[in-house]
């Protein structure tokens, strides 16, 4: 980018708008083989479950029987006076086929689930 605008700087326009075409056509037949996940989106998901709930490994179940992967999972009990739960934060990626709803309406299905929070990736509460 300095090599072309340094050229246009000092007058070489022809060879400075040839190295901008031809960067335009390299980025634009490279992108096709980038290794990239555009139709897949992330989330992360919150789900608290009560103290009797089931293992989290239910909830990543339902997610993956959904077509979803999960890649990370931060876990924390809470023993907050006599109402004891379990916090997730699931890294979750799914097709952009399945919607937000579904993903919630897979979650539900899972025994002792009390409260479900669905964000954009990276944005914990």
């Amino acid at each position: 980018m300095t090599a072309i605008g340094m050229c246009a700087g000092a007058g070489m326009f022809v060879a400075s708008a040839a190295v901008t075409f031809m960067g335009i056509v390299a980025l634009t037949v490279l992108r096709r083989f980038e290794d990239k996940d555009d139709h897949l989106l992330r989330r992360s998901v919150s789900v608290v479950l009560g103290e009797d709930g089931h293992d989290i490994a239910a909830v990543a179940e339902s997610l993956k029987k959904l077509g979803a992967k999960v890649s990370d999972v931060e876990y924390e009990k809470r023993m907050d006076d006599d109402k004891k739960h379990i916090v997730a934060t699931l890294d979750v990626q799914f097709p952009d086929t399945i919607g937000v709803p579904q993903l919630i309406e897979a979650i539900e299905t899972v025994p002792g689930v009390r409260r479900i929070v669905v964000q954009h990736h990276g944005k914990h509460r």
